[in-house]
């Protein structure tokens, strides 16, 4: 069995940048580049600031880590309090932000309380629901704020969503805050991983995938859209890709009849490893099983967003080992 360790490539170019100037410094340099005021187009919403956002609320780790990637933790008020361990020159950082609500809900009259002027979110069907607690898209705009959504999630996950959704939330947010030149230098860093993990795996026959969750029957397995975009790109075949949706409840009989060469298991919690025996003992015919191509990846890596790149590249050597070497 493999297992893809959380970690980032340096952003080396991006340190070169800064070596010489202040993060504060390089705020204010390119936020007077910027011409004010900004409207983006957010699914299906218009988002439009006369000056960058000063008071950010982010609902979801994916989103506090694209802020962070981009040195707007000073612009952060409140961010949910996951306690995941984000990459080593994020954690610190993220540490000693205000992070606040219980696992990832922050609830309504705590997220109103900090008066934010932007709201961002992974999952709108979700975030924004009275019933779970949250403050409804109609209390943040009554408030003052405006909401943004990770592209890929737009209408609570896209089918049709690409890896270059990650490039519309880095530009997005570079032109919002006036640091387009980092968005630039961190979507470089991404295009630059795809590159090498396409020209490694380029003629290599495709196994058949199956991105497993969690649940026991049914399982919960990812289909296409934000997930998958990830797989395709390391060379693997979604056998679950004609899910109504990207993410759905799956049969033990139905998974049983779409035999696969590798399952991917998901690692949010510490016992992804429990997860990839249940697998094993459920499925020991399957020819993932058979082979012992049971993989363990971080979720972090595919879920959309900044570490996407390293997701493909972690799929890619896990599907591919030979091409890694």
């Amino acid at each position: 069995m493999f297992s893809y360790a959380l970690q980032r490539i340096p952003l080396v170019i991006f340190l070169s940048l800064v070596a010489t100037a202040s993060l504060s410094q390089e705020t204010a340099t390119e936020s007077q580049r910027t011409s004010y005021p900004v409207t983006i187009e957010n699914c299906g919403n218009t988002v439009t600031f006369d000056q960058a956002p000063e008071r950010v609320v982010s609902l979801y780790s994916v989103t506090t880590e694209l802020l962070l990637s981009l040195g707007l933790e000073d612009r952060i008020v409140a961010a949910a309090n996951f306690g995941e361990v984000l990459p080593d020159d994020l954690q610190e950082t993220y540490q000693s932000l205000n992070l606040v609500g219980d696992s990832f809900v922050i609830p309504r009259e705590v997220t109103l309380s900090y008066e934010p002027d932007l709201v961002m979110d992974n999952q709108p069907d979700w975030f924004y629901t009275a019933e779970n607690g949250f403050a409804t898209v109609e209390d943040i705009e009554n408030n003052g704020g405006q909401i943004y959504t990770i592209t890929a999630k737009c209408d609570s996950g896209r089918l049709d969503a690409t890896f270059e959704d990650n490039y519309t939330d880095l530009r997005h947010m570079g032109k919002l805050f006036g640091v387009e030149d980092r968005a630039e230098v961190l979507i470089a860093e991404m295009e630059a991983t795809l590159d090498d993990v396409q020209t490694r795996i380029a003629g290599k026959d495709s196994p058949s995938v199956m991105i497993y969750d969690a649940g026991e029957g049914p399982l919960g397995i990812f289909g296409a859209g934000s997930y998958g975009f990830v797989l395709d790109l390391a060379g693997g075949t979604n056998a679950f890709a004609d899910l109504p949706e990207t993410y759905s409840q799956v049969s033990i009989e139905a998974v049983v009849a779409r035999d696969v060469d590798v399952v991917i298991v998901a690692e949010y919690d510490g016992n992804a490893e429990a997860r990839a025996e249940f697998i094993r003992q459920t499925f020991p015919n399957m020819t993932a099983v058979q082979n012992d191509r049971i993989v363990i990846i971080d979720y972090g890596l595919i879920n959309p967003g900044v570490r996407n790149h390293l997701g493909v590249e972690a799929m890619a050597e896990a599907l591919f080992p030979e091409a890694f070497e």
